[in-house]
């Protein structure tokens, strides 16, 4: 299995810019400029709601339109946009604002606790610094469990004054229909092929359209799986489909590999690569295929095996996700994937 990564030349204010900071990259992205513009056009005429719930997909910018929404509030300009140059711009681009709050789940876990819950709402009670609003963000909010959600769900019913509060989640059916419903929902689209690909072209050279193939069309995933050298991985996984193909991979060292290395991406990957192996079955083209890695071998087996490797591949996700073990997951998928390349023997 191949190691090399590829690099990307950044750009001034790309997320390789030391200067930037993470939560600013993508939020002018073209695709929500018209959100952007009404919640700027809200904000001005000061009827801007106590709590908005941006729902979208992981890498979409949803958090990105979020950050946006607080420096627009915390900017201490009376242009009503975020200025970049006010004390409150340069405190909040430092990430040192002491009137922003941002919640997410401790390293290591899944699920924001409740105790982190309670700081934000002790946080958001307290007058604000600068004069202004005070800012919290809960980042994923669909990452909050009961406990943490029925707390904040006490501050959504009963905001303090100038309080605002700021969710992103990307499925807002794990949500609580009543914290759903005190909040202003604001659609954060995953933008077209080609928007995206001419959006990641500004941060310099790269294989965007594996990249792109890899995270679903997510613009601004594909821009950190880049930046991290972990789009990588497809051709990894291509070199594994080939010696599979080819027979005399040992299929448990190559399991422990992809537990230890990336395991949700070879996954997503392997989720393509399944896809695009049954439409081809099928004699049909694979829609939106633009990564030729991903083109399956020409001996396949029958169509049912790859829908079981699909379905073998949807099932490992749902597992890793949980506390399974990521090696023999990954056998069990291996396996399959085995059965639908490996040679014929007579």
């Amino acid at each position: 299995m191949s190691t090399k990564k590829r690099a990307v030349t950044t750009v001034e204010g790309s997320a390789g810019d030391p200067t930037r900071p993470d939560w600013h990259v993508g939020a002018e992205a073209p695709w929500f400029a018209s959100a952007r513009q009404r919640i700027i056009v809200a904000h001005r005429a000061g009827r801007l709601p106590h709590a908005l719930l941006f729902k979208g997909a992981v890498g979409a910018g949803t958090a990105a339109l979020a950050g946006s929404v607080a420096r627009l509030v915390l900017c201490e300009s009376p242009r009503g946009a975020p200025c970049g140059a006010c004390t409150g711009c340069t405190l909040e681009s430092a990430g040192s604002h002491p009137d922003l709050r941002r919640v997410s789940p401790e390293p290591g876990k899944k699920q924001i606790g409740i105790d982190a819950v309670r700081e934000l709402i002790g946080a958001l009670g307290l007058t604000a610094y600068r004069g202004r609003r005070r800012v919290g963000i809960v980042d994923p909010a669909d990452g909050l469990n009961t406990a943490s959600a029925n707390a904040l769900l006490k501050t959504l019913e009963e905001p303090g004054d100038g309080a605002l509060l700021l969710l992103v989640a990307q499925r807002t059916d794990r949500l609580p229909a009543t914290i759903v419903s005190r909040c202003q929902v604001v659609a954060v689209p995953t933008p077209g092929r080609d928007v995206a690909l001419r959006w990641l072209a500004e941060y310099g050279e790269a294989d965007w359209a594996g990249a792109l193939d890899l995270c679903h069309n997510a613009p601004l995933a594909a821009l950190e799986l880049v930046e991290s050298g972990a789009d990588g991985v497809a051709a990894d996984m291509a070199d594994l489909v080939a010696g599979l193909a080819r027979g005399g991979v040992d299929r448990i060292a190559a399991a422990e590999i992809c537990a230890k290395e990336r395991p949700e991406l070879r996954l997503a990957w392997l989720e393509r690569w399944a896809t695009a192996a049954i439409y081809a079955a099928a004699g049909a083209v694979p829609p939106g295929l633009a990564d030729t890695r991903l083109q399956p071998p020409a001996r396949t087996r029958h169509i049912e095996g790859l829908f079981g490797l699909l379905d073998e591949t949807h099932r490992a996700q749902g597992l890793l996700r949980g506390s399974a073990n990521a090696a023999m997951v990954f056998e069990a998928v291996l396996g399959r994937l085995s059965d639908c390349v490996a040679p014929v023997r007579a």
